[in-house]
C-alpha cells in the first residue's frame, strides 16, 4: 500500500512563494499565516494519532465552515461544524445531484474542485478526493456557512491539505487494521488447526481474540462455490472472497459476539451457544448459519453457499474438534448431494460413519449388494418394495403402522415383505440381515439422485 507522507509539502513554503508576481500585501500576508497555522496544526494532530471526528472538528473550527467526510458511498464518515452552528442537512450530499456529478469530476482529475452555490439549499464548497495510491477512499467537503459567499483559495487550499492528512489517518488506520486482521486470523488459525500445545497458552490466545471460556461456542464453516462449477476463473474466486467478507460482516452484525475469521477458502465463525454471564439473548448458531445462508444466497446468486455447523466446544482446545465436525459436516453436503444447505454434524447420524469411506462408489458398491435386485424389481414391475421396506423398518417392524403411514392392508405389506426376502435371499427377523439392509437404505436415501437412477437401472 502507497502511504501518503506524513508532512506532505506545502504550496506556501515562504512568503517570496506566496507574493510570486509582486510584493505580498497585508492581506495576502495574514491569509498565508492562517492557512500555515491550519497546515501545522492539522499535521500535528495526524502525527499523533488523532482520529478522523477530532481532525473534522478542529477543521471545521478553524475554517469557519461545515467540514464532511464521505466514504465512497457517500456515507458520512465524520460530520462536524463551527461552534454555535447547527449540524449540516443530510440531504446536502445524499440527494444533490450537483455535487454528485461533480464527485464523479474528481474521481476522473483527482484533484480538488471549487463548487459555486445555488440557493440556500445547496451551498457553494469545495470537493478533493483522499487518495491512497490509486484508490479513492473517501472525499473531504469544506461547505460555506454563508449562501452568499464563494469558495476562495484558501477553501481549496486547506481542503486539499486536509484530504491529504486524511490519507494519512485513513492508511494508518487501514494499516493497522489489516496487522490486526493478520494477527488475529493467525491466532484463530492456530485454535482451528490444534497448533497450540500448552493448554495455559491457548487459552490466553483465545481470550485475547474475545473467547469467553465460561460459555460453549459451535465452529461455522461457510463454504462458497460457483454454481456453475467453473471455481478456476480469476473472476469466480474475486466473488467467493468477496462473499467470504460479506459473510464475516454479516455474522458480527447479528451476533457481536461470535468470533469470525474471512480464510483463503471459507469464512469460520466461533458462534457462543449459550449466553454464559450476558443478559443479551444470543442468536444460535443453526439460527446464524441460516441466516448468513438466506443474505448471501441473495447477495451472490452465483454461487452456491453450504454451511457447515460442528458440535459444542468450551475449552480452546476442543475448537478443533468442532471445527473438523464444521468441515466435515460441508463435505457431507456435497457428496449427499446438499449443496447449498445449512448441515449440523450431530444430525448427520449414521452419515458421520458412511462419509469416512473416501470413495463415495465403494458405498454404491454397498447399496447394490444388498438391495440391487430389489431396485431392478421394482423398476421393472413399478412395485413400491423400497417404500415399503423404509416404512417397516422406520416402524420397528410394525405391519399395522407401516401399513397405515402407506395406506395399503397391513396383508399387503406382509406380502411386499416375503417377496423382498426371496429376492434378495435375506431374513428381515435376522439382527445382521436387517441391519444390512438398515445401512443400505441410508445409503441410498443419501446418495444424490443422479447417483441413484445411474446405479438403479
Amino acid at each position: 500500500m502507497n502511504i501518503p507522507r506524513a508532512r506532505p509539502q506545502s504550496p506556501f513554503q515562504s512568503a517570496p512563494d506566496v507574493a510570486a508576481g509582486g510584493g505580498p500585501g497585508q492581506g495576502a500576508d495574514q491569509e498565508f499565516r492562517k492557512l500555515a497555522g491550519v497546515y501545522n496544526h492539522l499535521t500535528g494532530m495526524a502525527l499523533q494519532g488523532a482520529d478522523m471526528a477530532a481532525i473534522t472538528a478542529i477543521l471545521a473550527e478553524r475554517v469557519g465552515n461545515i467540514v464532511v467526510v464521505l466514504d465512497e458511498g457517500l456515507t458520512p464518515m465524520a460530520v462536524a461544524s463551527p461552534d454555535h452552528h447547527p449540524a449540516p442537512n443530510p440531504r446536502l450530499w445524499s440527494a444533490n445531484r450537483r455535487l454528485q456529478h461533480a464527485l464523479g469530476s474528481v474521481a476522473e482529475t483527482r484533484r480538488a474542485l471549487h463548487l459555486p452555490g445555488a440557493g440556500a439549499s445547496s451551498p457553494a464548497l469545495v470537493v478533493a478526493p483522499v487518495v491512497v495510491g490509486d484508490e479513492i477512499l473517501a472525499y473531504v467537503l469544506n461547505v460555506k456557512q454563508d449562501p452568499a459567499q464563494g469558495p476562495s483559495d484558501f477553501d481549496l487550499l486547506v481542503t486539499e491539505y486536509a484530504a491529504t492528512v486524511f490519507a494519512v489517518v485513513m492508511s494508518r488506520d487501514r494499516m493497522a487494521a489489516d496487522v490486526a486482521a493478520r494477527v488475529r486470523d493467525d491466532l484463530v488459525d492456530a485454535m482451528l488447526l490444534g497448533r497450540i500445545g500448552d493448554r495455559d497458552e491457548g487459552l490466553r490466545w483465545a481470550e485475547h481474540l474475545g473467547y469467553d471460556p465460561g460459555r460453549s461456542y459451535r465452529v461455522v464453516s461457510i463454504s462458497a462455490a460457483d454454481a456453475g462449477q467453473g471455481t478456476g476463473s480469476p473472476d469466480a474466486a474475486a466473488l467467493r472472497r468477496r462473499a467470504y467478507l460479506v459473510a464475516s460482516q454479516l455474522v458480527g452484525s447479528r451476533e457481536p459476539d461470535a468470533i469470525v475469521s474471512a480464510r483463503t477458502d471459507e469464512t469460520v465463525v466461533l458462534a457462543p451457544v449459550d449466553g454464559g454471564g450476558h443478559r443479551r439473548p444470543i442468536v444460535t448458531a443453526l439460527d446464524l448459519a441460516d441466516y448468513c445462508a438466506a443474505q448471501l444466497g441473495q447477495r451472490f446468486p452465483q454461487l452456491t453457499i453450504t454451511i457447515g455447523v460442528g458440535g459444542a466446544c468450551r475449552d480452546p482446545s476442543e475448537v478443533t474438534r468442532s471445527y473438523r465436525e464444521a468441515r466435515r459436516a460441508v463435505q457431507a453436503a456435497l457428496s449427499l448431494g446438499r449443496a447449498g444447505q445449512v448441515v449440523a454434524f450431530d444430525k448427520l447420524g449414521i452419515y458421520r460413519l458412511l462419509l469416512l469411506v473416501p470413495d463415495l462408489r465403494e458405498l454404491t458398491s454397498v447399496s447394490r449388494e444388498v438391495l440391487g435386485p430389489v431396485l431392478d424389481y421394482e423398476q421393472a414391475h413399478q412395485a413400491n418394495l423400497v417404500g415399503t421396506l423404509t416404512a417397516y423398518l422406520q416402524h420397528n417392524g410394525s405391519l399395522q403402522n407401516a401399513a397405515q403411514e402407506l395406506h395399503v392392508h397391513p396383508n399387503t405389506v406382509g406380502y411386499r415383505l416375503r417377496r423382498i426376502e426371496e429376492i434378495t435371499q435375506l431374513d428381515l427377523a435376522n439382527a445382521d440381515d436387517r441391519l444390512m439392509v438398515q445401512v443400505a437404505l441410508k445409503i441410498l436415501e443419501g446418495l444424490p439422485r443422479t447417483e441413484e437412477r445411474h446405479h438403479g437401472r
